[in-house]
């Protein structure tokens, strides 16, 4: 974990291995001395461009990165992704305390100055993110030491609350990652679940976790089908955060998130290029293990309940098998024509569950369906919202969490395809090829009746197929940003300080 501070020292007179100066095209007047060594050299226009410039006794920093925010306003995601390139640009060398100056930044009013604060360290925090855990051969980089922002005095009391926040958001991403990462023989069902009851160490926190015989006796029977072909035993772990002052003791958020270990299939088996990938298809747990530690690490006065249904989807001589017929917790009866269609069946379980902690609302992630790939590419989270207020909600946090969300309709028509000839319901639909999002979402929707609910869909943003300048190949702990910033705003609306 990096040190991180804020210095009312200019920039251009502090000593450090590396000074970022994200430059936008209609920046400030520069410090003579920074003026002087950025005029000899070719400044980036773009967000994700940087160029690295020897001072050569200049200036104090021994090194000054140039980063391009754009021509247009400055928006947090451009800023994140400057200081993810300029951090980016200096690996291979030997940096381990890094300046990043706000000197290059246009006006901008209190709270836009903040969010774009917050998304530089981010930025650059998410960048300096590497998973070496298991190489013995080639160890890992070396990682920033310290992190400070340069700021004017006038600027402080809004950046440092941003940059406390930027730690506790980027640590809860960066733990999102490392979980998606770990290795499917590494990280079972009961190791995912070890992970969450070290959150339970906290005081704010308890945690209580499930095994296949209270999950019987409850009548989970949709999460303990698809965990049927594992020699992997199923968890279901409930974490509960209630800060004593927290204004909303009895009506929790309740944050439920998708925890398949490994996702071969089933039955349905899946096609074996790029499987491996599925071992992070429990990136919606991630999610919300993620969104709860930075909801402890900003002491966040809010009742929060995090739900995780932990599984391992394998096929075997004991697998669900297409045609099956299980009765979830709620007592409705699914028919089970697709394995692969998984992760449906242990939230229906999880968010029936969910309405028995009279929830404030309830909401889940969950890589659910290849079909959001299409629709979005690997840009955006589907979203769906029974309450306009919680769509609403989410886009007010999109706008400082960079994470693009586009609400998706829940039209009635789409619950007419899951109709089933010989069980209440059926986990795919008689279309499967057609509007696959919206079935899958109408399905969980069957499962939580008239709460206020909210489900997005992470699956084609889990995975990065090329390294961008903030995230590197791999998974991206998508969801996490967004959920964390979600219960930051919450909390400001119910009076914390910002």
């Amino acid at each position: 974990m990096s040190a991180l501070t804020v210095v009312t020292t200019p920039a251009a007179q502090t000593a450090c291995d590396a000074l970022i100066l994200p430059l936008a095209a209609n920046h400030k007047p520069l410090d003579p001395s920074l003026a002087r060594v950025v005029a000899a050299e070719d400044v980036p226009g773009r967000p994700g461009e940087a160029v690295v410039i020897a001072t050569l006794g200049l200036l104090p920093a021994a090194r000054l990165v140039l980063a391009g925010l754009g021509a247009g306003p400055v928006m947090p995601e451009e800023a994140r992704r400057a200081a993810g390139a300029a951090v980016k640009a200096l690996r291979g060398r030997e940096v381990s305390r890094i300046v990043i100056d706000t000197a290059g930044l246009p006006e901008l009013d209190g709270d836009g100055f903040a969010r774009v604060v917050q998304a530089l360290v981010e930025g650059a925090l998410s960048a300096d993110y590497e998973f070496a855990r298991y190489r013995t051969e080639e160890p890992g980089r070396a990682r920033i030491a310290h992190l400070a922002v340069a700021v004017s005095t006038e600027r402080q009391a809004q950046a440092e609350p941003a940059l406390r926040r930027a730690g506790a958001v980027a640590d809860a991403v960066n733990a999102a990652r490392d979980l998606c990462n770990e290795p499917p023989n590494r990280l079972t069902p009961a190791a995912f679940a070890a992970c969450i009851e070290t959150l339970g160490a906290d005081p704010r926190l308890s945690v209580s976790v499930l095994g296949r015989a209270a999950m019987e006796e409850l009548g989970m029977g949709a999460l303990l089908a698809v965990a049927q072909g594992s020699r992997h035993e199923p968890r279901f772990v409930r974490a509960d955060y209630r800060p004593a002052e927290a204004p909303n003791l009895d009506a929790p958020l309740v944050l439920v998130g998708k925890s398949v270990t490994f996702d071969t299939g089933g039955i349905s088996l899946k096609p074996a290029l790029d499987m491996e990938r599925q071992k992070a298809d429990m990136g919606g747990g991630a999610a919300v293990f993620g969104a709860l530690t930075a909801a402890l690490a900003l002491d966040l006065p809010l009742a929060v309940i995090g739900l995780f249904p932990i599984v391992e989807n394998m096929p075997g001589g004991g697998a669900t098998r297409p045609g099956d017929v299980v009765r979830t917790l709620s007592g409705r009866t699914v028919e089970i024509l697709n394995t692969d269609a998984e992760g449906r069946l242990i939230l229906a379980d999880a968010l029936h569950y969910a309405r028995s902690l009279n929830p404030r609302a309830i909401i889940d992630l969950a890589t659910l369906t290849g079909a959001s790939s299409i629709v979005f590419g690997p840009v955006g989270i589907g979203l769906f919202a029974s309450d306009p207020a919680l769509a609403a909600a989410f886009q007010q946090a999109e706008a400082t969490a960079g994470e693009r969300v586009w609400p998706l309709p829940l039209w009635p028509e789409y619950r007419e395809l899951l109709r089933s000839r010989i069980a209440d319901l059926r986990n795919i639909s008689t279309t499967i090829q057609q509007g696959s999002m919206m079935t899958a979402a109408s399905f969980l929707r069957a499962f939580v009746g008239d709460e206020p609910w909210a489900h997005l869909d992470i699956y084609n943003t889990a995975w990065n197929e090329a390294e961008h300048p903030h995230l590197p190949k791999g998974p991206t702990a998508s969801g996490t940003r967004l959920l964390a910033q979600f219960l930051i705003d919450e909390a400001q609306r119910a009076g914390a300080p910002a």
